[in-house]
């Protein structure tokens, strides 16, 4: 059996929603730990042919699993003989053999996401049909193959655990706090004045929430700190 595969990128972006299971879900595993997912939101892509049956493999970064369907609606050819997909979204996974064989699509391309340490990810592999029967054994292969292809092309990322802290500022420390927090690179997220002061809201990747702690102590001596978290 004679199997060929080239490897092309495109640039189909898709929507990135302001909430996401991957980040922000209590229950979602990725929300408490660091996974590794693409580092843009493009739509890559490989191809795999065997006994003249083409497998367009497709994979894209996702944070919700509303996300993967609508990109797996929008990747997908009607045309074309099946379009089997899988996803995996933290706790969150599944995958379809869209009327191949069972087990001989979805599953090996679920695996390719695992075995690629991914996540928070959608791979779609469209088959258009040959005329020659693949076999359990091949179509297992094809669907892998093309799936782990589109899977390695472009950079990935770290995605680590962020959460949301509120400090608490009176007038006088305002200045030596935002310097402070300026300085180490931080957001200022939103910000609600009072009679006291004002509360600022930061997002911080938890192994920093520390080291910025500590910069607030050291600009107003003491005075103003990341509350522990509850």
């Amino acid at each position: 059996t004679t199997t060929t595969t080239t490897t092309t990128t495109t640039t189909t972006t898709i929507r990135r929603p302001i909430a996401s299971s991957c980040s922000k879900s209590p229950s979602d595993a990725a929300a408490s730990t660091s996974y590794h997912t693409f580092a843009d939101w493009d739509t890559r892509e490989a191809e795999v042919v065997a006994k003249k049956s083409k497998f367009v493999g497709k994979a894209a970064r996702v944070e919700t699993v509303d996300d993967a369907m609508e990109w797996v609606r929008r990747e997908g050819d009607p045309e074309a003989s099946h379009n089997c997909f899988a996803y995996k979204i933290g706790q969150a996974y599944r995958s379809t053999d869209d009327g191949e064989p069972g087990g001989t699509a979805g599953r090996p391309m679920l695996a390719s996401i695992t075995q690629e340490g991914l996540d928070c990810v959608a791979v779609l592999v469209t088959r258009y049909y040959g005329g020659t029967k693949l076999g359990t054994g091949g179509l297992v292969r094809a669907y892998g193959q093309a799936a782990r292809l589109a899977l390695q092309v472009g950079a990935r990322t770290e995605v680590r655990p962020r959460s949301s802290h509120v400090v608490s500022i009176s007038f006088d420390d305002i200045g030596p706090c935002f310097s402070a927090l300026e300085q180490l690179g931080v957001q200022r997220a939103h910000e609600e004045y009072s009679d006291d002061g004002v509360r600022v809201t930061v997002v911080l990747e938890d192994q920093l929430a520390p080291r910025v702690s500590e910069a607030l102590k050291q600009a107003t001596s003491g005075r103003v700190a990341i509350p522990p978290t509850q």
